[in-house]
């Protein structure tokens, strides 16, 4: 989108062409209401991310920005909205795919660490104690440079039997996690 006197001239086809001054307003008003009449159009723009589609070739778009040069203040305001709003919904749909993103991960932990347990204490989890119900046997032993802790990994709480510490209820604190890295 390159502006030039008069309007604005459109780099998004080899061959370039001219959209006038005065008819940029009824095209963004156009736009909007189309986008306003159908699910299709309006999901095309708010995926899009503040673009229209361009006037002679629909499989390229327009900077909203580029527009508002030439657009009434009532006009600028409903584009002002529609772009806050595409935002919001942008927003919206990134945090419905983070939980379900954190949903999978719950669910998954489940079925695959069907016996998992939690701290009695600040309820972290899913922990996997394996291969020995007494916990004391091994805990504190040195293997090379490592040494096993089969104490809470966030609030050190500890019991010697596997049978004291209660079964995971099913939630993953992702945030512990990224703080230990």
């Amino acid at each position: 989108m390159e502006q030039v006197q008069g309007g604005i001239r459109c780099c998004c086809t080899p061959t370039s062409h001219f959209l006038c001054a005065d008819c940029i307003p009824d095209y963004v008003r156009n736009e909007l209401q189309s986008d306003d009449g159908s699910d299709r159009r309006l999901t095309e723009r708010r995926t899009l991310g503040h673009c229209l589609r361009c006037p002679t070739d629909r499989n390229s778009h327009l900077p909203l920005e580029a527009t508002r040069f030439y657009l009434p203040e009532d006009l600028q305001l409903q584009l002002l909205l529609a772009m806050q709003a595409d935002e919001e919904h942008r927003e919206w749909v990134r945090e419905q795919e983070r939980q379900q993103s954190d949903e999978s991960l719950r669910e998954f932990c489940l079925r695959s660490m069907p016996n998992a347990v939690q701290c009695g204490n600040c309820s972290y989890g899913p922990i996997d104690h394996f291969a020995c119900r007494n916990l004391q046997t091994h805990h504190g032993d040195r293997h090379g440079a490592t040494q096993i802790s089969n104490a809470c990994p966030r609030c050190n709480w500890f019991r010697n039997s596997i049978d004291e510490w209660p079964r995971w209820g099913g939630v993953v604190d992702l945030t512990f996690e990224s703080r230990r890295r």
